[in-house]
């Protein structure tokens, strides 16, 4: 887990980089793939976002997995696999991720580019993507340590009506099976999880009164996804994750809020592998299983936003949503995980 030192001294030679300060941390952004690659609670603290232990070799190599929240585009299956009948030979293009992002002023970056769908067959030449971010007071006022960031996303394409849309995926860590992650969703008690890859184990992710929970280990790949169906929309908070640092007794928490999502099936464009005709998610996590290298333990934590609209012959979407990061003792990190999943109860992690 990168310091805020270390991570400055990794990228700031190879990338445009800025640092935001508030009150107890800093927040670290990269004009390189647009990226919000460092949240700090407190500057003493290790980054909570997974990142490579390799940052150098990676950004050089124009890699896309250099984690940070970043950027994708929706459905994963028109533009990351070559083979979109069966989800097969996947590909990331770098033109999407890393992308070719310029800084444009402050905060604001744009990426022009041609957006290749392998399901049509076709390349939607200047395609544009911006990513904005703004530093956010703390909205739940907890006095614990805090840094938070809205993300404000553009995305246009030069096609009528495309089914497509933003995707802000989040990258974290995970200790391992010995003492993993948990990702929490607050959902109706009636909620159905849908497995997008293998089926779920039923002690991997289960259904509690007022929420869903799910276990970031990185020992095998799944992916669970919550229909709009059964999303509790009065609360803004749609993600929440918990995990131990590696060192020491402090937890970190992140919660990712937006109400710019799919509100049902018509609105979702990200059908799912191990179903491709059945019930589509608004909102997924996913168990990484890269290696077993414990330096590349992480987990996802996923929003499919707001769906693109026709405009002037374009397909164009626009959506903002929220990162928020916390740490503390773990007595403090469960309280505050009750609150913003307003339950009644400590929520069970893993």
């Amino acid at each position: 887990m990168y310091t805020l030192n270390k991570m400055l001294e990794s990228v700031s030679n190879y990338t445009n980089t800025i640092v935001k300060n508030n009150q107890t941390g800093a927040a670290v952004f990269t004009e390189f793939g647009a990226r919000l690659l460092g949240l700090f609670p407190s500057k003493f603290d290790p980054n909570v976002l997974w990142i490579s232990d390799n940052l150098e070799h990676e950004i050089n190599n124009q890699s896309w997995l250099i984690g940070g929240e970043r950027l994708w585009i929706a459905p994963q299956r028109n533009f990351y696999f070559k083979s979109t009948h069966d989800f097969d030979d996947f590909f990331v293009s770098p033109q999407i991720d890393p992308g070719q992002y310029r800084h444009m002023q402050e905060l604001k970056f744009e990426n022009c580019f041609t957006l290749h769908d392998h399901h049509r067959n076709q390349a939607y030449k200047s395609s544009t993507a911006r990513r904005e971010f703004r530093i956010l007071d703390d909205p739940y006022n907890s006095d614990l340590e805090y840094m938070g960031v809205k993300i404000i996303e553009h995305l246009s394409v030069p096609v009528n009506s495309i089914d497509i849309c933003p995707w802000s995926i989040t990258q974290v860590h995970t200790n391992g099976e010995d003492v993993p992650g948990t990702v929490f969703f607050p959902i109706k008690n009636d909620a159905k999880l849908l497995s997008y890859f293998d089926t779920i184990p039923h002690d991997r992710a289960s259904v509690e009164s007022g929420y869903a929970r799910f276990l970031i280990d990185s020992q095998k790949p799944y992916k669970l996804a919550i229909r709009p169906e059964d999303v509790k929309w009065d609360n803004l908070a749609k993600v929440v994750y918990l995990s131990p640092f590696f060192d020491g007794p402090k937890w970190l928490c992140l919660v990712k809020r937006s109400n710019d999502l799919p509100k049902n099936q018509q609105e979702c464009v990200d059908p799912p592998p191990a179903n491709p005709d059945g019930f589509k998610g608004a909102i997924q996590a996913y168990n990484g299983a890269l290696s077993q290298s414990p330096t590349h333990y992480y987990g996802e934590i996923e929003l499919q936003l707001t769906k693109g609209l026709n405009n002037n012959g374009k397909t164009v979407c626009n959506a903002s949503h929220e990162l928020l990061s916390y740490t503390g003792s773990k007595d403090q990190i469960l309280q505050l995980a009750k609150s913003i999943l307003e339950i009644d109860s400590i929520p069970k992690i893993y």
